[in-house]
């Protein structure tokens, strides 16, 4: 049987209640605030065009700028008033449990049709997320099973292996760091250019490549970078080296 809407009715109130006593930064009060798309004072589009492009080059879909994303905000003022408005809901709620730090079981996925009647909304415990493990994998771009070890053993698309004191350090140095720490030889790295290609800087398996890495080597990281994606990077945290390939020392 069914839970009954007492039940339900006091269920919801101890997650509102929870929600309401959750830890926030000292001094944050969030406000309601009346979105205006053509007060440029209120800053409003260039939030919703960062984010947006933010989101767009996640997912490598075209960014446009903000004069297109306000004619964009401008037809979507039903969807914003219904559909988008209920999932924004649920998102800000797995928000208000990641800054608690709640275990994956208090987490949710939402299914939504709101042209059903009820509607019909579905919520679903998310699957942990898959572990890599060392052993075979298909290579579609080889057409054969190749063998690989996971570094380290079991991690997740998500985790990554942070390098200290990057902004300082030559690529030599960097290649020193994971041989030292970690065990790692890189042989091959490249820097994803500003019109989306790949820019080699160091190869060990290609001969061609002797001179540039020779070259490059005594480089520092930051100054490499800019040199091949054009941007500079003396105010970023983190940088994300993706196109890095290892073996192991054994």
């Amino acid at each position: 049987a069914g839970a009954s809407p007492e039940k339900d009715a006091a269920d919801v109130e101890a997650a509102v209640d929870k929600l309401l006593n959750a830890q926030v930064p000292a001094g944050f009060s969030p406000k309601p605030n009346e979105f205006e798309k053509d007060d440029d004072a209120n800053f409003h589009m260039d939030f919703i065009s960062s984010f947006g492009n933010l989101r767009a080059r996640n997912y490598s879909i075209e960014e446009i700028d903000k004069f297109q994303a306000k004619i964009k905000a401008g037809r979507i003022i039903p969807a914003i008033a219904t559909t988008t408005a209920m999932a924004t809901g649920f998102v800000l709620l797995e928000l208000y449990k990641q800054l608690n730090a709640l275990p994956l079981e208090a987490r949710r996925n939402a299914f939504a049709n709101l042209s059903l009647p009820g509607p019909r909304i579905l919520l679903t415990e998310p699957a942990p997320c898959a572990k890599i493990k060392s052993g075979q994998r298909w290579d579609p771009e080889m057409y054969m099973d190749v063998d690989e070890v996971a570094y380290p053993e079991g991690h997740t698309l998500w985790d990554k292996l942070l390098v200290p004191n990057a902004a300082q350090m030559t690529l030599a140095g960097l290649l020193d760091f994971f041989k030292s720490t970690h065990s790692l030889l890189v042989t091959e790295l490249a820097l994803v250019t500003a019109d989306g290609k790949n820019a080699s800087i160091y190869s060990a398996t290609l001969p061609t490549m002797a001179p540039k890495n020779e070259a490059n080597l005594p480089k520092r990281l930051a100054e490499l970078i800019e040199e091949k994606t054009g941007r500079s990077i003396a105010s970023c945290a983190l940088y994300p080296l993706n196109h890095i390939i290892f073996t192991t020392l054994d």
